[in-house]
């Protein structure tokens, strides 16, 4: 085996104290008056070396690990772009990113979290399952810098909670819908949006700013959202007979998936869309693009709110506190065939 490259065999061919090589590829040759043409030349030595620092004992040095983690019910199409944001972000400063999918299971995020203090992580952005969980105080016991994916709704915890201004895509929606002569609306969501906290208060937002909205325009709204469960075809034709019956011309979608399905009942019962009825979607996700008609969508700003959660989160590593606050950011409609 070739003898490991190290610090004291770059220094002695370079004919320099170990210390000044350390202070050379670290940068601080400076900071330590070290002459160019020496620095110089220890940086030869050094990538004919082929010398790789070790980055794991640098960082212990110095009591960190550069690791921050990222909790996540799934990586599907909607999380895939934030992870990706989120992901760049951290890279540029020199930190890995590790990824847990709780699959919506408490245990498992409850795991997790237990595994990732072990490992020494510095930081945690996490879209928890249910804020309410006791195992979550850990976060605050242990003092890790953490930023929640979702809104404060009625959590009392001092963090930092950032997301999408869901009240804002349901408002939104319905303002188009209006423009384009839209004057009885339905809001459509699904079963599944009923199961979990997180995934409630998103329901929730979505569906006040789409009765906000209406009230202000002076248009009737209904008390509750019509939950579409594509695989029961009684459930659809409700849908279809309610769109008849109330003369329906304008469905907000809580999110692109609901609105594909939707469009296909819309299909099957000969309802033309756009012409008689337009239909919005949330996420601007890849399926609103290949739908028929394309459908028109809320965009979502996965790579502004991944750069600020990241930010924020590096601020409380740096400052060694963790912030609390709440942080909205606000959807912009993508207009396609669905309401042309």
């Amino acid at each position: 085996m070739p003898n490991r490259v190290t610090l004291d065999r770059i220094a002695k061919l370079a004919g320099v104290s170990k210390a000044a090589v350390s202070y050379v590829l670290s940068g601080r040759e400076r900071e330590y008056r070290i002459a160019e043409e020496t620095a110089k030349r220890i940086r030869e030595i050094a990538a004919e070396m082929e010398y790789i620092p070790n980055r794991a004992a640098a960082l212990l040095r110095k009591g960190r690990h550069h690791l921050i983690a990222l909790i996540a019910p799934h990586v599907a199409d909607f999380y895939a772009g934030l992870v990706s944001a989120i992901e760049a972000e951290a890279e540029q400063r020199d930190y890995q990113m590790l990824l847990g999918s709780t699959f919506d299971n408490i245990e498992r995020e409850r795991t997790y979290l237990t595994a990732l203090i072990a490992r020494r992580v510095e930081g945690v952005i996490i879209l928890p399952v249910d804020i309410h969980q006791p195992h979550l105080d850990i976060l605050t016991k242990r003092r890790i810098p953490t930023v929640f994916f979702r809104r404060r709704a009625d959590s009392e915890a001092r963090h930092m909670f950032m997301t999408f201004d869901d009240f804002e895509v349901g408002r939104l929606a319905v303002k188009h819908l209006v423009s384009r002569g839209c004057r009885r609306l339905l809001f459509v969501s699904a079963p599944a949006f009923m199961d979990y906290d997180y995934l409630r208060i998103i329901h929730q937002a979505r569906f006040s700013g789409y009765a906000e909205a209406l009230q202000g325009c002076g248009y009737p709204s209904f008390e509750k959202a019509f939950l579409l469960n594509f695989e029961n075809h009684a459930v659809c034709g409700e849908l279809i007979q309610i769109i008849s019956s109330k003369e329906i011309d304008g469905l907000v979608c809580l999110s692109d998936e609901v609105a594909a399905q939707t469009l296909q009942v819309l299909r099957r019962a000969n309802i033309a869309v756009p012409g008689q009825v337009r239909v919005v979607g949330c996420d601007d996700s890849l399926i609103a693009r290949y739908t028929s008609p394309p459908l028109t969508s809320l965009r979502l700003p996965k790579g502004e709110l991944g750069k600020a959660m990241v930010d924020s989160l590096f601020q409380m590593i740096d400052e060694e506190k963790q912030e609390s606050g709440e942080k909205l950011f606000s959807p912009c409609l993508v207009e396609r065939e669905s309401t042309a």
